[in-house]
């Protein structure tokens, strides 16, 4: 679990136990950005519920969640991932490197701060909203360097406080 707290410190939490237990903290001044949200990308190349007896037929990966179990195909050497996104304060996107903890990849989203950054898998979008009065519908490219692409803008006479993509339109 990542919190995001009022400074934009990230705290990284370890769900194995109840309670969670903190393993570490990413602090906004080591990061160069003061994150105002979060969002996950989960990009899943595919994910087929198994049997125990399609183990002894297949030699692929396998992820073991508590709730399901799931064979993960390589498509073109892609494998499942996510990516953890923050907006940030100074009005840029960024991508986090979760198993480091620093930024892999910016880019200016926004005039002023973001108030709100939401994803969809589902057709390779993310949608940003930031104090400027516009939101920004992005392509994501999960393997690409430069990750993210703007698409449409859209400018409002209010800030949007939260996101809901909706209908598979976005």
């Amino acid at each position: 679990i990542y919190c995001l707290d009022d400074t934009g410190d990230i705290y990284v939490f370890i769900t194995s136990g109840n309670p969670c237990k903190m393993l570490t903290v990413w602090k906004s001044s080591g990061l160069d950005c003061v994150s105002s949200c979060l969002t996950n990308y989960e990009y899943l190349v595919d994910a087929t519920p198994y049997s125990e007896a399609d183990l002894d037929n297949l030699q692929v990966a396998v992820r073991e969640d508590q709730s399901a179990k799931f064979l993960l195909v390589q498509a073109g050497g892609q494998v499942n991932q996510n990516i953890l996104m923050a907006g940030c304060e100074d009005g840029s996107l960024v991508m986090f490197n979760r198993r480091f903890g620093r930024i892999d990849f910016r880019i200016q989203g926004h005039e002023t701060a973001v108030a709100h950054i939401v994803s969809n898998t589902r057709h390779s979008r993310v949608v940003s909203a930031g104090h400027d009065h516009v939101i920004r519908i992005w392509r994501m490219y999960p393997f690409a360097e430069e990750a993210l692409a703007p698409m449409f803008s859209y400018y409002t006479v209010t800030t949007p406080k939260n996101l809901i993509t909706g209908l598979d339109r976005v």
